[in-house]
């Protein structure tokens, strides 16, 4: 070996070292606490969201029971009233009379109805 070779240093090379730019403890103590109560205040609005979609789903679950049930009571007082004595007792009331005999209307083939 030469002497230049052993003498020949690492600095003439021409290395890319990447640096990295020095970062303030401060800055990113600021930056985490921001952060932080940003992610808090998201959180609380969460879980208030929740709560007011919870309280909604056990109003409208309340709603859905009362109506059944009032739909219940409605077709019960609807087969009351449809009774068939209750029919009878109506047809009475507006006087209307028995049929004897039916009689049909016969229409012809070629014939239209004209006003």
């Amino acid at each position: 070996m030469t002497t230049n070779t052993l003498t020949y240093s690492i600095s003439q090379n021409k290395l890319f070292i990447m640096r990295f730019p020095r970062v303030r403890f401060v800055a990113v103590l600021v930056l985490g606490l921001i952060g932080l109560i940003l992610l808090l205040s998201f959180y609380v609005f969460q879980i208030n969201e929740m709560a007011g979609s919870s309280y909604l789903v056990e109003n409208y679950n309340k709603k859905i029971n009362r109506l059944f049930q009032e739909n219940q009571s409605l077709e019960m007082n609807f087969v009351q009233i449809n009774s068939l004595e209750n029919i009878e007792k109506l047809v009475n009331n507006l006087n209307f009379e028995k049929v004897k005999e039916p009689s049909y209307i016969q229409i012809l083939d070629g014939a239209v109805a004209v006003k």
